[in-house]
């Protein structure tokens, strides 16, 4: 094999980690920008949940509360009751502290529910607190993590931007411009051939490519123009 060819395929891995790298590094953002809708969700809910809670506790204070002033108005109602002196007046007060007791069981019933509800809804927030806690802890982790590998990646980038101006170098300066311009576009610049076809578009080669590749020659793809070299 040509030395150029080695050469230029020891470049051809640097690059292609680059590029490797930058991808990654190009969606770090976005997983950076998912974990932190996740977290905020999380959040969202356990503020819904503890909301409701709250909520709910108000809504049996104020049942507790009517029940307290219907009670006070029955007691009024019955206090008044010795200068009751009609039987339409007796029956008049007795149906408004009938109506006033319906009112309380009323308010009883509201309040038996809301407490099953509060119930319910504490014992629901409790778990989610500890699933909340959890998550938040693997969400923070992760962006940590993320933060860290950004970090880490970009110093990679330039250890390998570093060491490939090394490598270019020792090429010659009319294969590196054909190679620069591949680079540029999807896949490998240089390819191997397989069975008399280019490791890139896949299509056979003509005769005359395929002797120019076995001598060892920069030559490229009749169909796509990558760069082509021949190994036994």
């Amino acid at each position: 094999m040509k030395k150029w060819i080695e050469d230029l395929l020891e470049l051809q891995t640097i690059d292609m980690r680059i590029r490797n790298m930058k991808m990654r590094l190009e969606m770090l953002p976005k997983e950076k920008i998912s974990l932190e809708a996740e977290l905020k969700k999380e959040e969202s809910e356990i503020k819904s949940r503890s909301e409701h809670t709250k909520k709910t506790e108000l809504a049996i204070k104020k049942a507790e509360s009517s029940i307290a002033q219907v009670n006070d108005t029955i007691k009024k109602i019955q206090s008044n009751s010795s200068m009751v002196k009609k039987n339409n007046e007796y029956q008049a007060m007795m149906s408004e502290i009938a109506q006033n007791k319906a009112k309380i069981s009323d308010f009883e019933t509201e309040e038996i529910t809301l407490l099953d509800e509060l119930e319910k809804a504490k014992s629901e927030l409790k778990e989610f607190e500890k699933q909340f806690q959890a998550k938040v802890r693997s969400i923070k982790e992760n962006l940590s993590e993320l933060q860290q590998m950004e970090g880490e990646v970009r110093e990679e980038i330039n250890r390998l931007i570093a060491e490939r101006g090394l490598k270019e170098n020792g090429i010659s300066q009319d294969v590196i411009r054909l190679y620069s311009r591949l680079l540029k576009t999807a896949g490998d610049p240089l390819v191997k051939v397989n069975n008399d076809i280019c490791g890139n578009c896949h299509l056979k080669l003509t005769p005359q490519t395929l002797a120019e590749t076995r001598k060892g020659s920069v030559i490229n793809c009749d169909n796509c123009q990558h760069l082509l070299y021949y190994a036994e």
